[in-house]
């Protein structure tokens, strides 16, 4: 609630007071507040997407926050819902910029000079068919991780056990069904 009148105070007057008395203007600022309120409620193939977020945050405000006059404040106006993440091509892309890092990573800790897939979209597409559509972007990172860099992990610590046996060589992802498998590309 401290938080809240806080921000009362900078949505009402432009200004914050701290307790020794200085004040923060916030006239030339923007504020931007993120929530997934009402993500979980609200399916994806509901026709008037932005209505039912809308609703679900005043909801929010006045029945669980007891707090209407700060989305008065706020301006149900300024609420801006966005679409759910369906387009399978913007969740591989999504999956494939997570790819880099761990490739990355793998060169650096283990010596492994790639990673490659048989066929790197059809196992991007097969993991993102695990993703809870509700979840976002972040989802794509929880499949990711429980699909392909868990078991990449196990594979690296139980098959090879140390970076000395995989210096210099690149890694295959055989993805034959659900569950990747991995070996050692002859490179």
């Amino acid at each position: 609630p401290r938080i809240l009148d806080k921000f009362l105070q900078i949505l009402e007057d432009g200004r914050l007071t701290d307790g020794k008395g200085d004040t923060v203007q916030f006239s030339d600022t923007v504020i931007v507040f993120t929530s997934n309120i009402g993500a979980a409620k609200i399916r994806a193939d509901n026709l008037d997407v932005k209505a039912a977020f809308i609703e679900q945050v005043r909801s929010h405000f006045v029945n669980e926050l007891n707090r209407p006059e700060l989305l008065g404040r706020i301006g149900e106006g300024n609420i801006i819902p966005f679409n759910f993440m369906i387009n399978d091509d913007f969740l591989i892309q999504i999956a494939r910029s997570k790819l880099e890092p761990l490739r990355y990573r793998l060169n650096e800790k283990w010596g492994l000079t790639g990673m490659h897939f048989d066929n790197e979209t059809k196992a991007l597409k097969s993991i993102i068919d695990k993703v809870d559509r509700s979840s976002g972007g972040r989802g794509v990172l929880n499949a990711l991780t429980s699909h392909l860099f868990d078991p990449l992990a196990k594979y690296l610590f139980e098959d090879i056990g140390s970076p000395e046996r995989s210096q210099g060589r690149a890694i295959k992802v055989i993805q034959p069904g659900s569950r990747p498998l991995f070996d050692f590309d002859l490179e």
